[in-house]
């Protein structure tokens, strides 16, 4: 059945825009934050040697699961606003004459195709497919493109993010280099599944007064509470300088969205907006 659609939009994707039209699926731009690319000249001039990662959509305006996944990619960039300062979320319309060129040089066979476009971009990408099944599941996207994003700032360390290293599992709390902040948020997590600390660096990183630390759940301080049947990720908020009593430690896992009711609850702040709701991880998109 899958092969059937994959050749189906196979085909479609060969006739002449001049059948359908031409019509943007993000002409609402007062209502999100997808950038629209036209052309290679503007797409190269904007995602290539960025200071940001590029999450990038290439769809047919005709694709009815384009047109389908258009609101939800909507809502996404709009939830996804307080991370702009490392990366952004772009749409490009392969059924525009003008992009007809760049869509080629993409090897846009399957649409919607999302591909990241790593920090500094040269042409380097990480290609990132979805079944059907998961257009609806934002919380998903969430978690693996935060994945994606660590991952990019393992491999090149960019000085223009904030940092998203985990501290080293025998260095106190109190000895992290920290600048003057009002409280200190740490989130330990399974190494090889960095996803909430990333999210919370992300979406707290506009706030002066409050520093996230990120650590695996091998740290000593996070050892102690796995002793006690606390469950991960981990989560404890600090009152700065006292970094050896938390305030509050969650026993039970927050997602994205508890994690910031959570800062706005006990540092009395609130995070920007942030909506609703491994790098080379491959799922079909179709």
């Amino acid at each position: 059945m899958a092969s059937k659609l994959v050749l189906v939009l196979a085909f479609f994707c060969c006739l002449p825009a001049s059948c359908f039209g031409v019509y943007s699926l993000y002409g609402d731009s007062q209502r999100h934050n997808v950038q629209e690319f036209h052309g290679m000249n503007e797409f190269s001039a904007e995602i290539y040697g960025s200071d940001y990662g590029h999450f990038v959509e290439f769809y047919y305006d005709w694709c009815g699961h384009c047109q389908f996944f258009a609101p939800r990619w909507k809502t996404l960039s709009n939830s996804l606003k307080p991370w702009r300062n490392v990366v952004r979320l772009g749409s490009v319309n392969c059924n525009e004459p003008e992009n007809y060129g760049l869509c080629q040089s993409q090897n846009i066979q399957i649409v919607p195709t999302l591909k990241y476009f790593k920090y500094n971009s040269g042409g380097n990408i990480v290609y990132y497919f979805m079944e059907e099944s998961d257009f609806d599941n934002l919380e998903k996207l969430t978690n693996d493109f935060g994945n994606i994003i660590y991952n990019d700032y393992i491999q090149q360390r960019p000085p223009e993010w904030p940092s998203l290293e985990l501290i080293q599992d025998y260095t106190p709390i109190d000895q992290v280099p920290m600048p003057q902040v009002d409280y200190v948020v740490a989130v330990f997590e399974d190494p090889s599944q960095i996803t909430l600390s990333t999210q919370a660096i992300l979406d707290l990183s506009s706030m002066p007064n409050v520093k996230v630390i990120a650590g695996s759940w091998n740290h000593a301080t996070a050892k102690d509470y796995r002793s006690r049947s606390y469950e991960f990720p981990l989560v404890l908020v600090y009152r700065y300088p006292d970094l050896a009593n938390p305030m509050t430690a969650y026993r039970t896992p927050p997602n994205r969205k508890t994690l910031l009711s959570h800062v706005e609850y006990w540092t009395n702040t609130k995070p920007a907006s942030s909506g609703s709701g491994s790098a080379s991880r491959r799922l079909l998109l179709r």
